[in-house]
């Protein structure tokens, strides 16, 4: 990207694209919002719980899953599903009254936070913008939140 914008006349760059490396980013990228979501909200969820957080360095991924067309051989390559696993979130928080209950009552409100952004990131990153918001077939997502709420 960095080549096409210093020299937007030349295509090279766009040409030389594939489209692994553009499924690759786009993989990456729905990690990186849920980051830049849990940031934000934690940060406003703090401020109104009177804490002070600081994320730690944590980490999760993001992968895409490939199934085979077979008939008398591979015919092609169908992609029914994609993930996202956060395996480790970690902060720091001090209550600004010192209290302890302050930090926990922040810890429960983010992880649940957490947790349903863990499907709202893809949902939202892979959703298919010709169906109807509501549609069955809209790509779904999975997270601890949204199975205990869809028991109900």
């Amino acid at each position: 990207m960095n080549q096409f914008l210093q020299n937007p006349g030349d295509p090279t760059p766009i040409q030389t694209l594939t489209k692994e490396a553009i499924a690759g980013d786009l993989l990456y990228s729905a990690v990186l919002s849920y980051f830049v979501a849990i940031d934000t909200t934690g940060s406003n969820t703090a401020r109104g719980a009177g804490v002070v957080n600081q994320r730690m360095p944590s980490f999760g991924n993001s992968a895409a899953f490939a199934s085979p067309v077979l008939l008398r051989y591979s015919e092609s390559v169908g992609f029914p599903g994609v993930q996202m696993d956060v395996d480790r979130v970690i902060g720091s928080e001090v209550a600004l009254d010192a209290t302890p209950g302050a930090v926990i009552a922040f810890r429960r409100a983010v992880g649940v936070q957490g947790s349903a952004l863990e499907h709202l990131i893809p949902e939202q990153a892979f959703k298919n913008s010709r169906l109807a918001a509501d549609d069955p077939l809209q790509p779904q997502g999975v997270s601890a939140v949204k199975g205990h709420r869809d028991r109900r």
